[in-house]
């Protein structure tokens, strides 16, 4: 019986490194499509709210972590496109509900077609890099629920002062022909990991 229990954990490691199209993940596991991405005007649309954020979101100061950079500009990427009367919100899952963390980011309606749209940032220097930028793990409840495009908005980020800002330099990403690597882990956090103590000082 220990033995049944602990086989399909271990067939994981077979899976690690395991490099699947974007299409076909989002098709298995969410059981939507991924349409690809060929509308022209929504591109310059897209541009235009990408320029016109790069200002406001220098003015605001943000001295936060870098890691939550990206949090700051998206909703910077939501005013604006709701400023240029553009349906953009945060998707909601199933059940209708909002949920902050996970993939996506925001959902654009436009002209009655749905688009997905995921906000980051990275440094010139890390573009070219093989570090792991973008994540997609699945949830109890998704917040994928329509066939769409997927679109990444990548923003360059610098230093400033005792924060952080935008460079001016942005690149909007169709997903369609992306290829994700499955890196299998299981993790704890510290309420967890430290609550049966071998020993402690200062506390």
């Amino acid at each position: 019986m220990r033995e049944l229990e602990i086989s399909p954990l271990a067939s994981l490691a077979s899976m690690n490194g395991l490099n699947i199209s974007f299409i076909e993940i989002i098709r298995q596991i969410e059981g939507k499509e991924v349409i690809k991405f060929k509308n022209s005007k929504l591109l310059q649309i897209l541009k235009t709210v990408c320029t016109n954020i790069i200002a406001p979101v220098n003015a605001s100061g943000y001295t936060g972590r870098i890691n939550e950079f990206g949090n700051h500009v998206e909703q910077f990427f939501r005013d604006c496109c709701r400023q240029l009367n553009l349906d953009c919100s945060k998707p909601v899952n199933e059940k209708g509900n909002v949920i902050n963390s996970g993939y996506p980011d925001c959902l654009l309606i436009y002209n009655n077609e749905p688009y997905y749209i995921e906000i980051k940032t990275y440094t010139d220097s890390n573009k070219e890099t093989s570090l792991r930028s973008f994540y997609y793990s699945p949830l109890k409840t998704s917040k994928i629920t329509l066939d769409a495009c997927h679109l990444l908005i990548g923003f360059v980020t610098i230093k400033r002062n005792n924060g952080y800002a935008l460079s001016g330099s942005f690149s909007v990403v169709d997903l369609f022909n992306i290829g994700l690597t499955l890196k299998t882990e299981f993790n704890t956090n510290n309420k967890e990991l430290y609550k049966i103590k071998l020993t402690s000082q200062g506390e």
